[in-house]
């Protein structure tokens, strides 16, 4: 028996030492900040959604849930958040929607036409951006929801406010 419950402390401290190596805390996004992203995000059926680091999968599934023709993915690496993530797809029935539990750096940026991500601002500019510059397709639009960043090779479109005083900042590869 001691040999099982160390096994599984140590599996719990592995789980939220892997938590705790991640590029961002994980701070759910505001309901009012994902109703003014759906309003913001003009996406069409042959287009794709990434949500960098999904969380609990909230704000990608409200997305895949109000456009069915479209194709949304989140990828997390926590594996709790990942396991609510898919419960909510389940219980939601969204075919169009999928989750991955890896590193988001394992993914290739060009299948997707539009990237959300909600990261601290220096983990957005050393690790998403030269990915972005490097993979995505002209045209591709990045959403950063409360931090803003600048890079020579992204146009920035707009800053929206959400009714919480957050910003939602919208650029655009070139």
């Amino acid at each position: 028996m001691s040999l099982l419950f160390s096994f599984i402390i140590i599996i719990i401290i592995l789980l939220f030492l892997r938590w705790a190596l991640s590029l961002a805390p994980w701070v759910p996004t505001r309901k009012e900040a994902i109703f003014r992203l759906w309003d913001l995000l003009d996406i069409k059926p042959w287009e794709s959604f990434l949500e960098l680091g999904s969380g609990d999968g909230r704000v990608v599934s409200f997305l895949a849930k109000k456009n069915p023709e479209s194709q949304f993915i989140g990828i997390e690496i926590v594996p709790y958040l990942y396991v609510v993530s898919l419960l909510r797809k389940y219980f939601w029935k969204q075919s169009n929607l999928e989750f991955k539990i890896w590193n988001a750096f394992k993914e290739d940026f060009w299948r997707y036409t539009h990237i959300f991500v909600f990261w601290l601002p220096e983990s957005i500019r050393d690790t998403v951006l030269p990915k972005l510059e490097k993979e995505a397709k002209i045209g591709t639009k990045l959403y950063s929801y409360a931090f803003s960043f600048p890079k020579e090779y992204m146009h920035k479109v707009e800053s929206f406010w959400t009714p919480n005083e957050q910003k939602i900042h919208i650029y655009t590869k070139k």
